[in-house]
């Protein structure tokens, strides 16, 4: 695949980016962090390919966003009421997430390492976190799914994530894989990339209104 086709795929975070901006003042809060990861998603990827333009790498980039997506991603999951029952839980997930990012950049490895480790251990957090939440999603929506905004960001999430966490022990253990295998990993990427965003776009458009507030 060339640099040209993976950069227009992985631009596709446009879609729910904007998408969510314009109907920021519309949605449910709820949904608030979901909307701030597809952007920072967006910056992410601009900034990724200014990187590889200057400094011949996106490690930079990579990393800082590894750091700050499991942050947002526990957040949505927190206002969704996940954590409701075990406020300390997420505060040491959050809390844990930060240290193992500051021990594997400054400890075991450098700043200008990939942190695959963490990204592996947030990946499967959030495929173990997504799971419970779609399943009750399936329970008491059981029509219209295609239209129901949790339920494709759910779908998303479990989606991208098990493959990112594949993709990192790939990564990891890449003596271990033929540089053709690799090489199909590393592509199919993209169109998960891509996939997923769609996903997310169309979740996006179908965000409940924020309820009104009547005053008593």
């Amino acid at each position: 695949m060339s640099y040209t086709t993976t950069v227009v795929l992985s631009l596709s975070i446009a879609f729910p980016a904007f998408a969510g901006l314009v109907r920021l003042r519309q949605i449910d809060e709820r949904f608030y962090p979901f909307v701030l990861l597809c952007c920072l998603g967006l910056v992410s990827e601009v900034s990724s390919m200014i990187s590889v333009r200057v400094a011949d790498n996106n490690v930079a980039v990579y990393n800082f966003y590894s750091l700050v997506e499991p942050v947002v991603l526990l957040w949505q999951f927190r206002r969704w009421g996940l954590f409701r029952q075990w406020p300390t839980v997420y505060f040491l997930l959050q809390g844990g997430f930060l240290l193992a990012w500051c021990l594997e950049h400054f400890v075991y490895g450098t700043p200008a390492s990939f942190s695959s480790c963490h990204t592996i251990a947030y990946s499967l957090l959030v495929v173990v976190l997504s799971i419970p939440m779609l399943t009750h999603v399936l329970v008491f929506q059981n029509h219209r799914l295609l239209f129901h905004a949790r339920f494709l960001i759910l779908t998303g999430l479990l989606f991208f994530f098990a493959y990112a966490a594949f993709l990192e022990v790939v990564w990891m253990e890449g003596q271990g894989f033929s540089a053709l295998f690799r090489k199909h990993v590393y592509d199919l990427l993209a169109y998960v990339n891509f996939i997923v965003n769609l996903l997310f776009g169309f979740a996006v458009l179908w965000i409940p209104r924020k309820l009104p507030f009547i005053m008593p």
